[in-house]
């Protein structure tokens, strides 16, 4: 946002508006392996510019084709990447293989990543796609991780936050309810 003109400008890339901010952003895609599972990291644009920068985490566990290369163009990962944050997700093998495990594998992967990456622990979004939200409140009430928001794309299940300690902050909520879940007339 230009605060001078009040104009907005898009700094991210897509079809119908290129931006010239876009064409310089190139986010690094890193995998890291461990014994928990394996990881994929878009490090913000600049990175290796600035490595000592802390950078806000956005992190969750699903699926890599469902979350970057589905037919919905979920590219929201490396246009988040591009204009600064640090996204990282747990790879499932499968949709619904080890999806239970959501909170645990979001907690292992924070920790680790956090080890080894500045990250800004004030600045944490998690994100969930369809049936995974229903798994984000576990780790939003039983985790030490303070989120500052949550992205529910195509929600199946809305985290119960009335389970949150009175003294953390609320986390703000972002949701992305599409046609192909039916749930655009529910959320409403």
């Amino acid at each position: 946002c230009d605060l001078v003109k009040a104009q907005l400008s898009c700094v991210v890339l897509h079809p119908d508006q290129p931006s010239p901010y876009a064409k310089g952003l190139q986010p690094t895609l890193d995998y890291i392996l461990t014994a928990s599972g394996k990881y994929t990291v878009y490090l913000p644009a600049g990175f290796y510019q600035h490595p000592h920068r802390k950078y806000p985490l956005v992190i969750g566990n699903t699926d890599f084709g469902i979350v970057v290369n589905s037919a919905h163009g979920r590219l929201w990962i490396p246009a988040l990447a591009a204009c600064g944050a640090c996204v990282v997700f747990v790879n499932r093998n499968d949709w619904f293989q080890g999806i239970e495990k959501w909170s645990d594998n979001v907690a292992a992967a924070y920790k680790h990543i956090s080890s080894y990456l500045s990250i800004d622990k004030d600045r944490v979004y998690l994100f969930g796609v369809s049936a995974e939200t229903q798994y984000m409140s576990a780790f939003l009430t039983n985790s030490a991780v303070q989120c500052r928001g949550v992205m529910l794309l195509n929600p199946a299940g809305l985290p119960d936050l009335s389970k949150l300690s009175p003294f953390r902050p609320t986390p703000k909520i972002l949701i992305s309810s599409g046609e192909l879940e039916g749930n655009a007339k529910l959320l409403k």
